[in-house]
Order: C-alpha cells, then structure tokens, then sequence
C-alpha cells in the first residue's frame, strides 16, 4: 500500500512533504539506473542469472505492506507490520512469528473462474421445413436502372436525361426531394407540391405520361418556389437559374422529338409503298423471262431453216499469268547469254508488242513489257538455249539448227 514516486531516475518509497529528504534513508531510492548493478530485485532481495528474469521478476514482485496475505513455511498469514531489520510480523493461524521478508511470498490473486458455456443438445423434435412454414414476405426490389430506362420510350429517355442533368447542378439538391413537412405554412400557401424526383417516378410508373405534363410539372417546381420564397431569399434565385437552364435544354428535346417523328412517318410510307414496287418488279421479271425464252425459239428456227449448224461458244481467252521478278531476272540473264544472230527474233517480238511505235533500233526494257510479251520472249529464249546446246552435242544437231534459223529468218 506504500506510495510510489519517480524521481528522475530512482523510484522513492518514502512520501513527499516538507521533510522530504530527512525522511529518505539511504535505502529507499530503488530502482536506480546504475552502471554495475547487481541482479538482485531491490524489493524482496533475490537474486538472478540474468537481467531479463529480473526485469520480469519485477513486474509482479509488491512490497509486503501491512494487512497483505503471505505464504511462509509455517503457514499461511497475514502481515501486521514491516520491520526494519527486514523481518516481518506475521500472525499465522496458531502463533505470531517474526519472520525474514526474504522466506516470504505473497499469496497469488485468485482469477475468477468462468462459467463453461453449455453446448446446446440437438432437440428431437421434428425439423421445421420451410416450404410448411408461415410464408416469407417478399423483399420489395426495384430493377436497376438501366433496365428501367430500357422500358422507356424515346422521348421519355431524352426527359429522363434531362432530369439527371438537373439534379447534378449544384443547386440540383435543394429540388431533387419534396419539401418536408415541418417547414411552417408551406403546404397552406402551396397547394400542389412538386420535386424533380416526384417526376422520375412519373416517368417510370405513370402511364399516358406525356411531354405537355413533364413540361407542366418541371414548371411548377419553379412557380412553387418562386411563391413561397421572396425574391430575394437564395431558393428563388436557384429557381431562376434552373427555369432557364431547363428551358434552353427543353427546346433541343422538343426539336428531337419532332426529328423522331418525322422519321417514324418516313418509315411507315416506305413499308406501304414496298409491296406495290415488289410486285411490280416481279412482273417485270415474269415478262422479261417469257421474251428470253421466244428469242431462245427463234433463234432455233432460223439454225434449222438455213441447215447450219448451231455455233459453239468460243471458250474465253486464258490470261497469261504475271511474271514475278526472279523470272525476269533470269531471263535478262538469258537474253545477255544469247549470241547475236538469235537477238533478232527477240528483237521482233519486243516490236510486235508496240505496234505504234515506227523506229529501227528498239530497247529492250523488260519491265515495261506486259505480262503475254514476257512469256512469248520466255519461249523463244527457251527454244534458243536448247538449240545452243544441241550444236555442241554434236556437228549434226548444229548444222540442223542453222537451218531452222536461216528458216526463221
């Protein structure tokens, strides 16, 4: 039960007063941060190993002070007083003995005990089934939002845009709900209360909800506003704002509106005028057939009257395929190898392929030529370097190929 009190880096036992420092013995400042400090607790005077078991010693070793239970080896008892030459007045259950603080403990707090929480045993009664019970009432649920603006129509979307554009204005908050009911006289002076969040309901719920009666409605928000509040209280002056940023905004949507109608009418004229072009079409095509086929029967007659036979249809001309670049390469190649007297044919095909042009000396500019003239020249260059190496197989085959040339020539 003593006092504690700190003092810089010692703790005194001895209570603060006038007398202070005469009081303090020399044992009292416990605790003291000194270099080589003993590992002995300054409290019960025991020893030990380290200093981590002192230091958590110390938490929980108390002063034996006077009416504090004590364990001894006789016994239990209680402390009736301290002494100085650290023996202890004890009163034990069959004497009082003097006792050394040192063979003293203090008797451990009892924690209180907590009742174990019984486990519930399962009953054996039946189980309620659900399906048998009271039934549940249905939660209320709204669809979200953007099925809901699904099911509007088009004008009605463009309002509703228009309603969400007015209450994200700043002054937008103070419409967007209706006015309570404990504003004084407001439901005297204002006999149809209106808000903006009253109208996206009607949007969504109300049918036969019309452009005239949003704009009606939109309108006497502000006309409701404007008579309750003077001119110049901040609510009116909000008002006025929003009546015409509403009114700008409202003209656009009417304009919309129009555009969307006129487009509904153009498409409906062109759903009724379409069965009238397609059956005209079609017995334009029925007489157009019937013509095909009596030409087709003429057309027999006069092959039998004059005993020809019926003409064949010429079969279309194969378009020779391009010539890449490799191929073009080797053939520049194979021109250059060419001996003089074979030029001459390559000369003239390069000619015929330019018809217009009158000159003698011709220039052989293979990227210029079209694809047929290439594949001419691919031949005769072809046929030329087979004779070439027929006439060094043998003095025959070389006197033969001469006179094919001089034939060609």
């Amino acid at each position: 039960n003593a006092i504690l009190y700190v003092e810089e880096n010692t703790v005194c036992l001895v209570e603060k007063g006038p007398k202070h420092n005469e009081n303090k013995g020399p044992g009292d400042n416990h605790g003291a941060k000194k270099r080589g400090t003993s590992k002995q607790c300054p409290r019960c005077k025991k020893r030990f190993r380290n200093k981590n078991a002192l230091a958590s010693h110390q938490r929980s070793c108390r002063p034996l002070a006077a009416g504090v239970h004590v364990i001894t080896p006789y016994g239990q008892g209680i402390v009736k007083r301290p002494r100085e030459d650290e023996f202890l007045e004890i009163k034990l259950s069959f004497c009082t003995a003097y006792i050394r603080a040192v063979h003293c403990q203090l008797v451990p707090k009892k924690q209180p005990v907590r009742p174990k929480k019984k486990r519930k045993t399962p009953s054996l009664q039946s189980p309620v089934i659900p399906s048998l019970a009271e039934p549940r009432a249905k939660r209320q649920t709204s669809l979200p939002l953007r099925f809901r603006k699904a099911q509007l129509s088009k004008p009605m979307l463009l309002c509703f845009e228009l309603i969400q554009l007015l209450k994200r204005h700043k002054y937008g908050s103070v419409f967007s709900e209706p006015v309570p009911k404990t504003i004084p006289r407001y439901h005297e002076i204002i006999k149809h209360p209106m808000d903006l969040g009253t109208i996206e309901n009607h949007l969504f719920e109300k049918e036969g909800y019309e452009l005239d009666q949003f704009e009606d409605d939109v309108k006497l928000v502000w006309a409701n506003a404007i008579t309750f509040n003077p001119v110049s209280h901040p609510v009116n002056e909000m008002a006025v704002a929003l009546s015409k940023i509403f009114r700008e905004r409202f003209e656009k949507v009417r304009q919309q509106v129009k555009a969307l109608e006129k487009l509904a009418l153009q498409k409906q004229k062109q759903k009724k005028s379409k069965p009238a072009t397609s059956s005209s079409s079609e017995g334009l095509d029925k007489e157009v057939k019937k013509l095909a086929q009596k030409m087709e029967v003429m057309r027999k007659r006069l092959q039998t009257m004059s005993g020809s036979r019926p003409s064949r249809p010429k079969p279309p001309r194969c378009t020779p395929q391009p010539v890449t670049y490799s191929e073009r390469q080797v053939l520049k190649q194979q021109i250059m190898s060419l001996p003089p007297e074979h030029l001459t044919g390559v000369a003239e095909i390069v000619r015929d392929s330019m018809p217009d042009d009158d000159t003698t000396e011709v220039e052989i500019d293979l990227e210029a030529l079209d694809s047929a003239t290439l594949r001419k020249l691919q031949k005769y260059v072809g046929s030329c370097m087979l004779r070439m190496e027929g006439s060094t197989n043998g003095p025959d085959l070389q006197s033969s190929s001469e006179d094919e040339e001089s034939d060609s020539d």
